[in-house]
């Protein structure tokens, strides 16, 4: 079992990414991890407490791992550690639970794969703080740049510009850098590839990157329809 440095978890994998800071709900109706959440949650109310495992080391502790897993079943190795801060169990024994991503985690080994998947991991820490003051500048490129993706997009879907969050203006890097890949919920493997980036700053030069490449794209959409409008009306003049 883990060292000192190292400790172990559940991991409930899912198709979706843990992004840190971000709130996951869950419906829970497998029996194995309905087991493994009456566990979680010992000492809770409202509990089908026969269901859990009391010589279990996560007795209690409202704490698991989750993990994206791909449409081929590979489980991602940095995934997101859960605290449970809500749940409501349903007449038929489903519970319905809410919980927030407080961290990040690296698996380093499997231990357990039946019933539930258990593995040793490391925790990954965070750049937060008095660390974040030479990103302020990157980060605010990042802002803008979001905000010519969405203004190109609107204007080319005739489509009137949203009022944005105030998060896009008032996050600080890390928590900015978290916050962005939320604007990618159809393409978990691309904010999969954000919430694995080693440092706030990796991350941040990346969403940059992929939000320039998304808005030189969509320039390149406008510049043609522009040209097909004006060559259809060219046309038409020569017409009448």
């Amino acid at each position: 079992w883990p060292t000192s440095a190292e400790t172990a978890l559940p991991i409930f994998p899912l198709g979706m990414v843990p992004l840190l800071y971000g709130d996951v709900p869950l419906r829970i109706f497998e029996a194995r991890y309905r087991v493994l959440f009456n566990t979680l949650l010992w000492g809770e109310a409202g509990l089908e407490e026969d269901l859990a495992q009391r010589d279990s080391p996560f007795l209690g502790s409202k704490r698991f791992g989750m993990a994206f897993t791909n449409d081929q079943g590979e489980v991602a190795n940095v995934g997101g550690v859960l605290e449970i801060v809500e749940h409501e169990r349903l007449s038929d024994g489903q519970m319905m639970i809410n919980c927030r991503v407080v961290q990040r985690f690296r698996v380093v080994n499997v231990l357990e794969q039946r019933p539930v998947l258990v593995c040793e991991v490391e925790m990954l820490p965070e750049e937060e703080g008095a660390g974040e003051g030479d990103l302020v500048e990157l980060a605010d490129s990042v802002r803008g740049v979001f905000k010519s993706v969405v203004h190109i997009v609107c204007a080319l879907n005739g489509d009137e510009e949203p009022e944005l969050p105030d998060e896009v203006d008032t996050l600080p890097p890390s928590r900015l850098s978290y916050w962005i890949p939320h604007w990618f919920p159809r393409d978990p493997v691309q904010q999969q590839l954000f919430f694995e980036a080693a440092s706030t700053r990796e991350r941040l030069e990346l969403e940059k990157e992929v939000f320039e490449q998304t808005y030189q794209y969509h320039l390149a959409r406008s510049a043609l329809k522009k040209a097909f409008s004006s060559s259809e009306g060219g046309e038409g003049g020569e017409d009448a």
